[in-house]
């Protein structure tokens, strides 16, 4: 850089800075005054000049700086300059908190990368681009799927550091998302890739190994292993200040350990940790950790009963979160403004240059005026000839092509209009045939055999027609795109063994010799849609049952080999044409070979196998079977899932489960279900977590717990029993004193919701809708015993006589159903806080905070959580909104992101999960 003025340009580009804060600031005169068109000297200028004002903490003249090495570099074709500027660009707006133009920046390095052949640095940018569709999407599952596939990409081409780099990523999204079984496999693979380096060689894998494990073990009660975790990370942060010791890390591990401290019950050396974070976010300004570092002392404040000090913090926290919204915003009109100075000046200057050029050849163009008059003229005629001729035949192409595509949208809507016909025209009559048969087997007596042999064959029949009216339906769906896979935790073997029995009866029905294989281990768990996978073995195996002749053999095989699912149906039937086999799986094909066997069949199943093995991405193919027959094999990847591990009842060290205190035993959650299946497999399912009795019906229960309430955790009930069923049930335990502080939680196949409010005003605390899953049922319990557990430690010395679970007072439900009301109406202000309540109910701030909790157990925060979220959960139930955003919004989270990682902590499920559900149903 020898020769170069930096000084000068330095000097010059600060009092540019100084004296237009908002206003001009020409970087390109600058660069022209001091290099002319000497590029090394523009390049060695704009870095140097740009770290002068990183170095002053004045982000947005540097970004300036590196837009303008951007441009000039571009014009260069200097991919080497063109990274930098683009790398300079990313982390300062990430200091100026413009998420979307980081995202572009990100973007642009992703395909510069692709460009120069570094397919791993492709990968990486790519997934941080991505990451904000993770965060700030309504659905971020396929986001999360996307960073998954790059990752193993990158892992699978020898791009080891990237694929630890992007592996980091997707440890912070499970952490946020609460995805422990996979945080636990992100973090393992990170701790493998800490032990291979020496101990004294920097990584920057040991923070996000370490704080992961921490994550980890606090989340199954083992705070002593937590802690000393979390300590690793600080410490190894801070002795590598230089390279990874950021205050924001710091930051970052000290607010876990301030959580740790305070679930611990360890008040004052949680401040003291929340004390160090307040002085590293004030020092460099770091709002996000100052807000949240005052959430936690607000939760402690309002424990304490000091109210006044909760409100203080209140004040603090909605302060700071207001900074971080407005600084995005200020930003953005600080940098239009300054660009469109720049582009002014621009302007300016290429107008004063033109008119000095037009100036200097004003003579020469006088004597080539004429001519070139002339010329145009007869260009101009010759171009409008040929333009209004263009136009027509262009307007005629067009009409021709809209007439078309008219014609298209017109038989795709014919061909939609079909498939919703066909679910009312033909369900309607068919329901009406099989709901008088189904009556009239239900009473035998009044039959004679006869009449009941006739009744059993015409019910049969409703069956395979409504199986065939589905299948239709099915390809409908599947061709609008509206069928999505739904994979959930299962266990292969026994899935396997369960469907693929079922298909004995018929093969003796048929006298085929059938038998079935499952190559695969005890106790392997997978990811796999239960339903789609049980109608492609039913399809393509009833399919080998109806074409096989008597006598002949029919074998399964169900295989798993490297993360594939391998389904294998081989017959010794006819088998397939050769000149059949390429449109076997199209719609409706029959064959139409002259000697093909006439077995009826409408082309349907094949089809649907085909579809339903495209969505798993996975192949179908049909060969011949040796020694003849067809053999039809379907294969498609799955994805492995850890056992959970069981939560042990007795905790060694000291520690404790996330249910348990002071040595306390294991919840007791009372089960109450007439069917006797569904309540043994509940039961199987519940008694690794909580003590579970079980009763077939109400009376029951309510017999146990009236003897001992104060040993019930929570109720779980069926809806429909016999003797008392569950709406009685809810109603005895939230009548009397002793029980009616215990949660209830509503098992129910009814979804219609006069039948959820009735319960919801009786006083039920939860309910979930038939079917469901057991990690969303779990969910569900975990929520409701730790609002048990916040009351009760919400509990002052003061309240302790009076605040134990009660029947309220007339006086009081009616003081609760207005606050109940008046938060409804309000809650899509995100604003709404104590002060706004207070107000509105004419009481004190610490008045209000000590009545709703001695009536609900909860701080204002979380009862005004638990209503939006309730609320939220009830309009996407209902279809009364079209997107979770909407959702989010009506309800007062103005950022979708947060409002999923919200909703899912509180229910096991993304909002856009009850979207698809409601629409499949």
């Amino acid at each position: 850089m020898e020769g170069y003025d930096i000084d000068g340009f330095l000097l010059a580009l600060s009092s540019e800075s100084a004296d237009n804060e908002n206003g001009p600031f020409d970087v390109s005169a600058l660069l022209s005054r001091y290099c002319e068109s000497d590029y090394a000297c523009q390049v060695s200028l704009l870095k140097a000049g740009a770290d002068n004002f990183k170095k002053e903490h004045d982000y947005l003249p540097a970004l300036l700086l590196a837009e303008q090495l951007e441009k000039v570099a571009t014009e260069r074709s200097d991919d080497s300059n063109l990274l930098i500027a683009l790398s300079d660009q990313s982390h300062l707006l990430n200091f100026l908190h413009d998420r979307e133009n980081t995202r572009l920046v990100f973007a642009r390095m992703a395909a510069l990368y692709e460009r120069t052949g570094d397919a791993g640095q492709s990968y990486y940018f790519q997934t941080l681009v991505l990451e904000g569709d993770v965060f700030y999407a309504e659905d971020p599952s396929p986001a999360i799927t996307q960073i998954e596939n790059l990752w193993r990409q990158a892992e699978d081409e020898g791009y080891e550091e990237q694929a630890n780099n992007i592996l980091t990523r997707l440890k912070y999204i499970y952490e946020e998302f609460g995805m422990f079984d996979r945080l636990e496999v992100a973090v393992k693979k990170l701790e493998e890739i800490i032990a291979a380096t020496p101990a004294n060689v920097q990584s920057p894998y040991r923070l996000p190994a370490y704080s992961g494990r921490g994550d980890l073990q606090r989340r199954f009660g083992d705070y002593q292993a937590a802690e000393r975790s979390y300590q690793t990370g600080l410490q190894f942060v801070r002795l590598h200040d230089d390279e990874f010791g950021q205050p924001w890390s710091q930051g970052y591990l000290l607010l876990r350990l301030a959580h740790l401290e305070w679930e611990q019950h360890q008040q004052e050396q949680a401040v003291n940790y929340l004390d160090t974070v307040l002085y590293l976010g004030t020092t460099y300004q770091l709002e996000d950790l100052l807000s949240q570092q005052y959430e936690l002392r607000i939760e402690i404040a309002e424990s304490a009963g000091d109210y006044a000090t909760a409100l203080a913090y209140t004040r603090e926290q909605s302060a700071h979160q207001q900074t971080i919204d407005s600084a995005e915003a200020s930003f953005d009109l600080r940098r239009q403004n300054l660009q469109f100075a720049v582009d002014q000046l621009e302007a300016e200057r290429q107008n004063q240059e033109l008119e000095l050029a037009l100036a200097r050849n004003n003579s020469r163009n006088y004597l080539l005026l004429g001519g070139l008059l002339g010329l145009l003229t007869l260009l101009l005629g010759a171009g409008f000839y040929y333009q209004r001729r263009s136009k027509k035949q262009l307007a005629e192409k067009n009409t021709l092509i809209q007439q078309q595509a008219n014609r298209l949208l017109r038989l795709d809507e014919t061909k939609s209009r079909f498939f919703a016909n066909v679910s009312h025209e033909l369900r309607t009559p068919l329901s009406l045939l099989t709901g008088p048969v189904d009556t009239l087997l239900r009473d035998p007596d009044n039959l004679t055999t006869k009449q009941r042999e006739l009744l059993r064959t015409a019910a049969t029949g409703g069956v395979n027609l409504s199986t065939l009216i589905q299948k239709i339906l099915d390809l409908g769906r599947l061709e609008a795109h509206k069928v999505t896979a739904h994979p959930v935790s299962t266990r292969l073997k026994y899935y396997f063994q369960t469907h693929l029995q079922s298909f004995q009866p018929l093969a003796e029905q048929h006298r085929i010799d059938y038998s079935y294989t499952v190559e695969v281990p005890e106790n392997r768990l997978a990811e796999i849609d239960p339903e789609l996978v049980r109608q492609i073995l039913s399809n393509l195996i009833s399919n080998s049952l109806k074409f096989t002749p008597p006598g002949e053999r029919v074998s399964v095989t169900a295989r798993l080999t490297d993360g594939r699912l391998c389904l294998r149906v081989a017959d010794t039937g006819p088998g397939v044409h050769p000149e059949d086999r390429p449109r076997i799986f199209e719609r409706f094909y029959q064959s139409e070979q002259a000697n093909a066997a006439v077995a009826g069949g409408t082309g349907i199943g094949l089809a649907l196998v085909r579809e339903y093995t495209h969505l798993f991405q996975g192949e179908v193919a049909v060969t011949d079977t040796p020694g003849g027959g067809a053999t039809f094999t379907v294969s498609f990847p799955v994805v492995y899932v850890d056992s959970p591990p069981p939560t042990p009842v007795l905790v060694s060290e000291g520690a404790t489960s996330e249910f348990q205190s002071n040595g306390a035993t294991l919840p007791c959650v009372v089960v109450v279900e007439d069917n006797v299946s569904l309540r043994a497999y509940l039961v199987t399912e519940l008694e690794q977590f909580y003590r579970v009795k079980d009763f077939p019906n109400g009376a029951d229960a309510w017999a146990f717990i009236q003897r001992d309430p104060q040993a019930v955790n929570l109720v779980l009930s069926d809806y429909m029993m016999p003797v008392m069923d569950g709406f009685q049930l809810l109603q005895r335990c939230k009548e009397h004193s002793p029980t009616a502080g215990i949660p209830f939680v509503l098992l129910t196949a009814r979804a219609e919701p006069e039948d959820r409010l009735s319960a919801l005003r009786v006083g039920v605390d939860d309910y979930l809708i038939k079917p469901f899953t057991t990690p969303e049922l779990r969910t569900h319990l975990d929520a409701l015993l730790g609002h048990l557990n916040t009351r009760e430690s919400n509990l002052t010395e003061e309240d302790n006589d009076t605040a134990l679970p009660r029947v309220q007072s007339k006086e009081e439900r009616a003081w609760l159903e207005e606050l109940e009301t008046y938060v409804k109406a309000n809650l899509h202000d995100s604003q709404l806080k104590v002060g706004s309540l207070s107000k509105a109910f004419l009481m004190s701030d610490s008045a209000l905070l000590r009545q709703v909790k001695r009536l609900t157990g909860l701080t204002i925060q979380q009862y005004i959580t638990e209503l939006r979220l309730a609320t939220a959960r009830r309009l996407l139930e209902t279809r009364a909104v079209v997107s979770a955003r909407k959702a989010g919004e009506a309800v007062g989270y103005a950022n979708v992101g947060s409002f999923n990682r919200r909703f899912k902590q509180r229910y096991g499920r993304l909002p856009s999960d009850l979207l698809v559900e409601r629409v499949n149903k």
